[in-house]
């Protein structure tokens, strides 16, 4: 009889584990496909917008410096806890795939103060410009009209839009696009 009794604690265990993960997988999903619908339609496949901000030394960079490589143009912010945990994958992505053509660009949509210190610590290696903290007018002639961070553009080597993400970019699901890419 307890065996019976155990086994009953058991399966309802795992079916209560069970539903607490796949509630976390559909909270999941629903979140991105939130965060996909902000994405203006028509971003993908029409030309990357002029960019043209400072960057940690004032000195102006523009987008189209990059043409003739596949760049990810990522906006964040050091107050910005998905930001920051997507930074680690963004350095890594540029280490596999820069030597092929890829970089990333990050727009900090912050003070270049600040940038500067958090960028030093994390030993971030890749280029940023500043947006400065009104950046959402930037970002919203790249298509994020609702401000949400992060968001990413990744951009090929002829300056045309190919991908529009809004929320923590996963290396997963880029890292098919940028073989094809490249």
């Amino acid at each position: 009889m307890n065996v019976r009794r155990a086994l009953v604690y058991v399966v309802a265990a795992v079916a209560a584990v069970s539903t607490g993960v796949a509630l976390r997988q559909h909270e999941q999903a629903r979140r991105h496909a939130e965060a996909q619908a902000l994405v203006s339609p028509g971003t993908v496949g029409a030309p990357a917008a002029e960019l043209r901000l400072p960057d940690l030394d004032g000195r102006l960079q523009n987008l189209r410096d990059f043409r003739g490589r596949v760049v990810l143009v990522n906006f964040w912010a050091t107050w910005c806890p998905p930001c920051l945990r997507e930074i680690p994958a963004l350095r890594k992505l540029r280490k596999e795939y820069g030597a092929r053509g890829f970089e990333v660009v990050g727009v900090a949509v912050d003070d270049a103060r600040s940038v500067g210190e958090f960028a030093r610590e994390q030993g971030i290696d890749y280029p940023l410009v500043i947006a400065g903290p009104g950046g959402s007018s930037v970002m919203a002639r790249f298509g994020n009209r609702h401000g949400v961070l992060p968001y990413s553009l990744l951009v090929d080597r002829d300056g045309t839009v190919r991908l529009a993400h809004a929320g923590e970019l996963r290396p997963e699901d880029l890292a098919p696009l940028l073989e094809e890419l490249l």
